[in-house]
């Protein structure tokens, strides 16, 4: 009964940690390699078609730790179909059936944290409006996502336990959800706003005489800008994650140096008091990418750290990310 109860509780402090910490949908370090995941407004915002593939294992020699990947597609419908059209007076003309506003994207994630294990997948439809040399986006997704308990690895002293008593008809639970964001683009800097969650889907384990546990909705704010110094680029950024609730509240600060479209690098700092180191390069359409987390927590005395990896393939020219509107 005791070895249960502390499993139970391990799970329900598991769920209440990704919720605090806005890690529903997994948060990873290279966040600004793929803002896409976490705000649907970003889906064709640079006029180019990225593929993206990420992988992330969290705290390194713990039994259960954390272990996220993720893939994601997303780019902008341009004008290259036309359609006929009626004027006035009887005249008909070929015009552009998109006027290259539209972005769309998809992306598909696995989260396993100890005896938890989600998987989603999520299609976003993005609108961007030209307002001058700024670029204003909004985006909408539709996901749905499946949540297992793996009651196999459990220790039940007591099958009668209320706790778990018809949990297993929960082991598998499938739940739709949705987010929205708006996400601003310019030559010199970005930003974005996002809630993720909308429909803050119930989970619930044991009998109906327990409260189900809710999934909060999330929002994500993040901004940065970009230093250009001849063959280097400067980009200082930063996102900030919080829960409904906001009672706990995690920023990452991040300073990415890019030299010659070649080689990038770069530092994090993490208010959960984590360090992050960040390097890469970039060859044709492709980037690769590793980050390395270290914390300054007493669990670094167990751990090898949080590494992750990513993989970018970016299909499309120079020219059409900033001049698609005029071009297509």
């Amino acid at each position: 009964m005791a070895k249960l109860k502390i499993i139970i509780l391990i799970i329900i402090t598991l769920m209440s940690f990704n919720i605090i910490i806005s890690q529903q949908i997994p948060a990873y370090s290279q966040y600004w390699d793929n803002m896409f995941m976490f705000n649907p407004a970003l889906a064709g915002s640079t006029g180019y078609t990225i593929l993206n593939v990420m992988s992330r294992i969290q705290s390194v020699g713990i039994r259960g730790a954390p272990v996220d990947n993720s893939v994601s597609i997303e780019g902008r419908v341009l004008k290259d179909h036309f359609r006929l059209k009626s004027k006035l007076f009887g005249n008909k003309k070929y015009i552009p059936k998109t006027a290259g506003k539209v972005g769309l994207g998809c992306y598909i994630y696995d989260d396993r944290n100890g005896l938890i294990d989600r998987t989603g997948v999520s299609f976003a439809y993005a609108y961007h409006i030209f307002l001058k040399s700024t670029q204003v986006s909004f985006g909408l997704a539709l996901s749905v996502y499946q949540f297992k308990l793996d009651f196999s690895k459990m220790i039940i002293g007591n099958a009668q336990d209320p706790v778990v008593s018809g949990s297993n008809s929960f082991s598998r639970l499938v739940s739709p959800d949705a987010s929205a964001g708006i996400y601003f683009l310019n030559h010199s800097y970005f930003a974005g706003l996002s809630v993720m969650s909308l429909m803050q889907s119930a989970l619930k384990i044991g009998d109906k005489s327990y409260s189900d546990y809710q999934l909060l909705r999330h929002y994500y704010l993040f901004g940065g800008w970009n230093f250009n110094l001849g063959k280097t680029d400067i980009v200082p950024s930063i996102l900030v994650k919080t829960s409904e609730q906001f009672q706990s509240i995690q920023s990452d600060f991040t300073c990415k140096v890019e030299w010659n479209k070649v080689l990038f690098g770069g530092l994090s700092y993490r208010t959960s008091n984590d360090a992050i180191f960040f390097v890469g390069l970039f060859y044709h359409q492709f980037s690769f990418g590793y980050a390395y987390d270290y914390s300054f927590n007493p669990l670094i005395n167990y751990t090898f750290g949080s590494h992750e990896f990513s993989i970018s393939m970016k299909l499309g020219s120079e020219e059409r990310r900033e001049k698609w509107k005029e071009r297509y």
